[in-house]
């Protein structure tokens, strides 16, 4: 999620407690202003709410939106914070990482400041110390209450956890791109996606990607609407597969596209989002990525001669 769909996500949510309509769930949380952080027990308490939300919607994105009230759907507006020194404040009361704060924005639209937080938690399950204690405990967000988590919950977001591989795009324009083509006599327009990408096993035993369980979507913000990829196609080693199979670490190249839905596209930032299934994880591998559009012009025959003899003339 970058900038620009944090806003827009916030916003909308805003607009729908506005109307009178419920909009705070699993993965957006009101806060009528910052949660308090001047004391170790008001800090422990922020804490055990971000891990709550992060352990409970497992390794999903989530947003908290700071200076409206929920109930109401008053917009009270976002105190001055300086946000790195508020966010060190609650991280302190964790046992272990705490769900990482990838980034925020100041949405202006209503009046007052408000600010939104979104929030990635990537290594569940999420441990919070408690205050005057060697305890530690293991919240969990139940509707708009907190608990601590049982066994069977910590079971399936430690087996999400270790099945899912690390991995790293690989970058270069032959290794990473998204390309149109013009098809030959048409005004159509042609979109193929190709990235490589480095992933190591984390599970201790292989794990299996299928290609025809892959999915993912392309926009250009306010040029191309939000596109689903079709065709999905794996290569391992430079060979076609079916499936992928990684039992130590692998580069593995995804290759998708779609036809004949595109208008006259432009070179402009791109937005990417894949969902790569793991046999056996209960949540695929999300890669998000920001790709520059190249375009490009898909000869007829006669053009491509034309193209070879001119450059051969040139020679």
């Amino acid at each position: 999620m970058n900038k620009n769909e944090l806003i827009q996500r916030a916003k909308e949510a805003i607009q729908c407690v506005q109307a009178g309509g419920p909009a705070e769930d699993s993965f957006v949380e009101f806060k009528r202003a910052f949660p308090d952080v001047a004391t170790p027990e008001a800090a422990a308490k922020t804490a055990r709410q971000l891990a709550g939300q992060a352990n409970a919607v497992a390794a999903e994105p989530f947003i908290w939106v700071i200076g409206v009230d929920e109930k109401t759907g008053v917009i009270h507006g976002a105190d001055k914070k300086e946000l790195s020194n508020w966010y060190s404040r609650v991280t302190k009361c964790f046992d272990g990482p705490p769900p990482a704060m990838a980034s925020s924005a100041i949405v202006y639209d209503f009046g007052k400041p408000v600010t939104a937080i979104l929030f990635e938690p990537s290594e569940p399950p999420y441990v919070v110390n408690a205050c005057n204690s060697r305890d530690r405990v293991i919240p969990w967000r139940e509707a708009n209450g907190l608990r601590c988590a049982n066994r069977s919950e910590l079971l399936r977001l430690l087996q999400q956890h270790t099945l899912l591989p690390k991995f790293r795009v690989i970058e270069g324009s032959k290794k990473t791109c998204l390309i149109m083509h013009a098809k030959p006599k048409t005004k159509e327009w042609s979109a193929r996606l190709h990235v490589t990408l480095y992933l190591e096993n984390q599970a201790g035993k292989r794990i299996v990607m299928p290609a025809h369980d892959c999915v993912g979507w392309f926009e250009v913000p306010s040029l191309i609407e939000r596109t689903s990829f079709q065709d999905f196609k794996l290569r391992v080693q430079n060979e076609p597969v079916s499936q992928a199979i990684i039992r130590d670490a692998e580069q593995v190249e995804v290759y998708a596209g779609i036809v004949n839905v595109i208008p006259e596209p432009r070179e402009m930032p791109a937005i990417i989002e894949l969902n790569l299934p793991i046999v056996g994880a209960m949540k695929p591998l999300v890669v998000r990525l920001d790709l520059p559009l190249r375009v490009q012009k898909q000869m007829t025959l006669s053009e491509l001669q034309a193209e070879r003899n001119r450059r051969v003339s040139y020679l």
